[in-house]
């Protein structure tokens, strides 16, 4: 068993796995955009269609926006308090592998 501790996170790497997280959400807030869509698209109604256009592009691209200045400063966060009192201990299992 070997100890790591994590002192430093990568606010790209945090960045592209909040991303990861979102892919799931994103994909259906684009999917109830495109059904509001149609559904502005039968009745002819603009007012639906454009609240269908937020919800399928605006909504999921505001998403990514929040939340990716939310994970950038908790990485700011994490970055300055695990250089002053320490970061993640992770505990691993070495084994060895034969090719």
């Amino acid at each position: 068993m070997k100890k790591i501790e994590i002192k430093k996170v990568s606010p790209g790497n945090l960045f592209k796995v909040m991303v990861y997280f979102l892919v799931l959400p994103m994909a259906i807030m684009l999917l109830v955009g495109m059904v509001v869509g149609l559904i502005g698209i039968v009745t002819g109604n603009m007012g639906i269609i454009f609240m269908a256009a937020f919800l399928g592009l605006g909504y999921p691209l505001l998403f990514i926006v929040i939340y990716g200045v939310m994970a950038l400063l908790q990485t700011l966060v994490y970055n300055v308090l695990a250089s002053r009192f320490g970061g993640l201990e992770i505990t691993v299992d070495e084994e060895d592998v034969k090719y």
